[in-house]
């Protein structure tokens, strides 16, 4: 497929998806539970396994730092030995976070229940697994991803935000490291399609109900 399809629309496309389905979701009539108790049949599974929490989120945050302080991350690697402890560092937690996500698709065949993930659920846990199992291939056989990403994807990202994607950055790189990219951006636009919508939905609501009572208090006869 063509570099700048996926690398100077896709993204734009993926982030106008999930941001209008998650305005869908957090701005359409009360009429269905809320999101609080839409996370109820999903709080378990998601959050039961402690590899998942900690692999998922320490990923999550490796990513964040690298791409807020790049040069940072490379002068960190200038140093041999620190490379290679942030590269298994990086690498563990992957497989922390792959061992959390085989336990969340298959605990409850294992357990002979019947699993609380919808299709579109199981979908965006498939991306997910992409994502994951690519990123530890990126560890594994191509190497100092932190370098990579903090020099490569980090600028990338902001030419992004510049709404002047720099395509070429990405058109050489491995395979797995597009693969990584673009399931990136298909988990991003897969999001609003699913029940996992609801953890983002949370917030979202705890800032309405607070908004409603601050303004009940500022203006008792209207809530009257």
């Amino acid at each position: 497929m063509d570099d700048r399809l996926l690398f100077g629309v896709l993204p734009y496309a993926a982030l106008g998806l999930c941001l209008t389905g998650l305005a869908v979701r957090v701005f359409r009539p009360r009429s269905e539970p809320g999101a609080k108790a839409r996370c109820k049949p999903l709080k378990g599974l998601l959050w039961g396994s402690v590899s998942w929490r900690v692999g998922l989120v320490g990923v999550l945050l490796g990513h964040l730092a690298g791409f807020l302080v790049p040069r940072s991350v490379l002068l960190w690697n200038q140093q041999p030995l620190r490379l290679v402890m942030l590269e298994a560092t990086g690498l563990a937690l992957g497989l922390l976070a792959a061992l959390g996500l085989g336990l969340t698709l298959l605990a409850p065949r294992w357990c002979g229940r019947k699993s609380p993930l919808s299709m579109t659920d199981t979908l965006l846990l498939t991306l997910l697994a992409v994502s994951i199992v690519s990123g530890l291939g990126i560890a594994v056989f191509d190497r100092w991803g932190s370098s990579w990403y903090a020099s490569v994807i980090v600028p990338y990202l902001r030419s992004l935000m510049r709404l002047s994607p720099s395509v070429g950055l990405l058109a050489e790189m491995p395979f797995l490291v597009r693969l990584h990219v673009v399931s990136a951006f298909a988990l991003m636009a897969a999001l609003p399609l699913t029940r996992l919508a609801a953890l983002v939905e949370l917030p979202a609501e705890a800032l309405r109900r607070r908004t409603v009572r601050r303004a009940a208090r500022l203006n008792p006869a209207d809530a009257a």
